[in-house]
Formats: structure tokens, sequence, C-alpha cells
């Protein structure tokens, strides 16, 4: 574990606790990182699924993530593993800066990219992007319904399903930008999503869940495809 200092996160002001929870996820490494694994190019791949990487910084200085390192200071030996302490906390990319690095084809489709990264505007502060492989849009054809259908991959707010131990899964509605409901679950040790038209249903299993600054990613390997509005 990369842990800040207690005035670093005293510091840091945040909106909602999904938020600090992804920012400590972020400093959360699932391997022992001993300080001979610390050198330039080396990259960790942490709790929340992100990556930190470690780069040259002024003169013989270290940066992990975007934090000033000793990469001399040593190991604090703990009984369930090893803690690096810190001067300052790491910042989690945004759910842009990661789509932008991850899922070019998305950003281009929803337009997102248009303009300076200032004037971009997502529809809530904190959402939940269902994010399509690249592989997975190429299959679907461009025309004027496209950036309809993935509205229906955006939330508001953190989304995801609810494990309790052993009782039974929690199914979780997750209502979307385009208005229509999605479901997520918990079965078989897989989080699925899912959507129902009719006797009909849509379920894609989430390859893995990226928690970020403002929000988190579910990356599928698959498009959600809207009900068909109902004729009048």
């Amino acid at each position: 574990m990369f842990s800040p200092q207690n005035d670093a996160i005293d510091a840091f002001q945040l909106g909602t606790y999904d938020q600090l929870e992804n920012i400590l996820l972020h400093h959360l490494v699932h391997r022992q990182v001993v300080s001979n694994d610390f050198i330039v190019g080396a990259s960790f791949v942490t709790a929340a699924n992100t990556k930190i990487t470690l780069t040259q910084g002024e003169g013989e200085s270290l940066l992990i993530g975007d934090v000033a390192f000793n990469a001399d200071a040593g190991d604090i030996q703990a009984t369930n593993g090893i803690i690096h302490g810190l001067a300052d906390h790491m910042t989690p990319p945004t759910v842009l800066e990661y789509l932008k690095s991850n899922h070019p084809v998305l950003v281009s489709t929803l337009a997102l990219d248009e303009g300076e990264d200032d004037d971009i505007t997502f529809p809530q502060d904190i959402l939940t992007i269902f994010a399509p492989t690249d592989a997975a849009l190429g299959e679907l054809e461009a025309d004027a319904t496209t950036a309809e259908v993935l509205t229906f991959h955006v939330a508001s707010g953190q989304q995801y399903s609810v494990v309790a131990g052993n009782e039974p899964q929690t199914v979780v509605d997750v209502p979307t930008e385009l208005g229509v409901n999605l479901k997520l679950s918990y079965e078989d040790g897989n989080i699925m999503v899912s959507h129902s038209e009719g006797d009909a249903e849509q379920k894609l299993p989430v390859q893995k869940t990226i928690r970020l600054l403002d929000g988190m990613v579910h990356v599928i390997d698959g498009v959600l495809l809207p009900p068909e509005p109902v004729a009048e």
C-alpha cells in the first residue's frame, strides 16, 4: 500500500464517500511491492484497476503516479503486506481521461473529444460508463442512432451490484441517460449487466471495473441495444 499522510487526505475536498474509496483503492496494490521493484518505468495495477507508473522526476527524484516518492525510505512491514509512505495522495484518472486512453472509438463516437477538455461536461458530476470494447463498437453500424444507443451506456452516480456474503444476490436497477433502466447483478462470481424487452433479454458479463476520480467504468465486450420505441 502507498500510504499518504493524514493531512494530505484531510486537505483533499471530496464530494462523496465513493470518491474517497476510489482514491484509496488507487493506492492499494494486490501484491507485495518492495523497494527493489522501484525502477523507472515500473508500473503496478491497483485495486481500483488503475495503473500507477514510476517515472523520473527532477534531478534524481522519482514520481509514483503524480507524487514525489523516496524509494530509499525502505519497506514498512505489516502482518498482511508492505506500506510505503507518501507525502501526498495520488490522483486517479478521471472517467474521460481513462476513456480517451483506453476506448478511443467510444470517445470519438460520442464526440467527447470535441473542443478543449475544460469545455467537456458529462451529464453528471459522478457517473458510470458501460464501455464496449473498440472491437465490439466496430461491429455497430454507424448511423444517426449510434450516439443514442451509446447514451444507453451512461448512468449517473456509481452503479455496481452489491454482494453480501452468501445471501441472495442483489439486483440493482440502473437508470441510464436514455431514460431506460439497465440491471446489474452478481451471478456465479461475475457481474452481469442486462435489460429486457418483452420475453427477450440481453445480458453481458462485465470484464472488469475501473474505479476513477469521478466515477467508474464497466468494460463490456458487446453493445447494449435499447428497446425499440413503442409505436403510438
